[in-house]
């Protein structure tokens, strides 16, 4: 087995992001970051062409990134090995493209795929986690449970930091600046500048809003009574002047008592009304395609070649491949198939989806919610088969049990992570998302009458959340099983999309 150092340094670590290309060798603390425009909004009615974008890819992995940043020449990219970090939610003919990228256009040597929610519990050390990935156009949720991120909870949300500056502009400029001649003009979202002078606007703001909270917080330290007067007379008094620098009209506006809590306001309020901050037709959130309404062209194995041939099978009057087996005696078939009724009725179908949520905590809820009933009905059903219907009362307590205290392990264990939370939304989303989920378990308890104690909710967050999936992919390096899951040219080149449903470490 190869040293782990010495493999480290011949693997290169690669996260496509909302707003920046992260990428870097595994001996780095932290990877390079590259403006780029891979992943946007989907636009209606436009369909995607995928080609175009992994061009862009492929130009920006060739030229700035590993030659000029990370010294790695395009000739000796074989002697390398790729550790591809993509989102929760995924579409596989964009995984598969990226693949076909790294191995056959940019000639790695091997790649390996895995995700980000799992990557970033590797980061913090917890193997189950509510991950909450908060980046600049949207914002993933995904229940990671023993290190298995289950399909039923991944769900994209349209919101991200992206939003939060609009708000900001909103809030700030609702009617724009009246120039020297007396006309109304306003920043515009197409111009690079603009967005990054309001961008530095608002970092300026939260600087100026913590340096006023912090001068009111040492001021009234005395007692508890002093304090609250403090508070009130900063949310009645206290504001304060900031200046736009505008570098596309080459001038500057003074904007007088701004206030703080709009600043707060600006961070919490696109999680809290997604439907007022995001227009209604991009309100809708996104979940995982199952594999059988997304079948792979290059894959004769996947799920919908499975179910169309036990289609044709039962047609013609075959057996099936599990029902060829020829039972000793007649016994054991009656006891299955006792044991197949007793367990039909527990694995119940899980509610419908939502087309959309109002807010951030609603969807961290049903996403929980969703991982809770998944594992306790898979619990439940091999209490049944265990039991023999001996105890017929047991298995539905057992299997409520389960969920019960896996919900309280998630709540427990929620991980804050992306680009979008980056500084102080960091501690806004963190103290904001704690308030609302005790809330919701406060009113969950009290509907359903359960008379144990509301469970706990704690926000794990990391110095740097941005990097915090890529930093985790590091770790993949000390598993023993990562021997048995790269993926080599000579493979893929045979085997296609088989090649990821065989080795990647999570359902495909």
């Amino acid at each position: 087995m190869r040293n782990q150092s010495t493999l480290a340094e011949n693997v290169v670590i690669i996260e496509p992001g909302s707003f920046h290309l992260r990428i870097g060798r595994a001996v780095e603390i932290l990877p390079k970051r590259f403006p780029h425009c891979i992943a946007r909004k989907p636009k209606p009615n436009v369909s995607p062409c995928v080609e175009p974008i992994i061009n862009r890819q492929k130009a920006a992995c060739d030229s700035s990134s590993l030659q000029e940043s990370i010294g790695i020449a395009r000739s000796n990219l074989s002697n390398y090995r790729a550790i591809l970090v993509i989102n929760d939610v995924y579409k596989r003919n964009e995984i598969r493209y990226l693949v076909h990228l790294l191995l056959n256009r940019l000639k790695f040597g091997r790649v390996f795929v895995h995700q980000a929610s799992v990557c970033a519990t590797y980061g913090i050390g917890l193997p189950t986690a509510c991950v909450i990935n908060i980046g600049e156009q949207k914002t993933s949720v995904s229940c990671v449970e023993d290190g298995v991120a289950h399909t039923e909870t991944r769900i994209i949300l349209p919101v991200g930091r992206s939003d939060v500056l609009r708000v900001f502009h909103s809030l700030v400029l609702p009617n724009g600046f009246c120039n020297k001649e007396g006309c109304i003009v306003d920043l515009k979202y197409e111009y690079l500048s603009d967005v990054e002078d309001l961008r530095t606007l608002m970092e300026n703001s939260v600087q100026c809003t913590i340096s006023l909270l912090c001068q009111e917080n040492e001021k009234n330290k005395l007692d508890q009574e002093i304090q609250s007067k403090a508070n009130e007379s900063l949310l009645n008094n206290d504001c304060y002047n900031i200046t736009l620098q505008w570098t596309h009209k080459q001038n500057q506006y003074d904007i007088s008592s701004l206030h703080p809590s709009t600043v707060l306001l600006s961070h919490i309020l696109p999680f809290a009304c997604i439907s007022s901050c995001v227009p209604p037709k991009e309100i809708y959130c996104t979940y995982q395609v199952p594999s059988l309404q997304s079948s792979e062209p290059d894959d004769p194995f996947d799920d919908m070649y499975i179910s169309l041939t036990a289609r044709e099978r039962r047609k013609r009057g075959l057996p099936n491949e599990h029902q060829s087996t020829i039972l000793p005696n007649n016994e054991q078939l009656e006891t299955e198939i006792d044991v197949t009724e007793q367990v039909a009725p527990v694995d119940k179908p899980l509610p419908q989806k939502p087309n959309s949520f109002e807010s951030l905590p609603e969807a961290v809820w049903w996403s929980i919610s969703q991982c809770a009933n998944l594992i306790g009905s898979q619990v439940g059903s091999e209490v049944i088969v265990q039991t023999s219907g001996l105890a017929p009362g047991k298995p539905s307590q057992s299997s409520s049990s389960v969920s019960d205290e896996l919900r309280r392990r998630l709540l427990g264990c929620i991980i804050l992570t992306g680009g979008g939370v980056a500084g102080v939304n960091n501690q806004i989303m963190e103290r904001w998302l704690t308030e609302q989920l005790t809330v919701i378990a406060r009113e969950k308890q009290v509907a359903t009458t359960v008379s144990s104690h509301i469970p706990t909710v704690e926000i794990i967050h990391h110095s740097e959340p941005g990097d915090l999936s890529w930093s985790g992919a590091r770790l993949l390096l000390t598993s023993d099983l990562m021997n048995d899951l790269w993926i080599t040219p000579v493979e893929w080149n045979k085997f296609g999309s088989r090649a990821l449903r065989e080795k990647v470490p999570f359902p495909w």
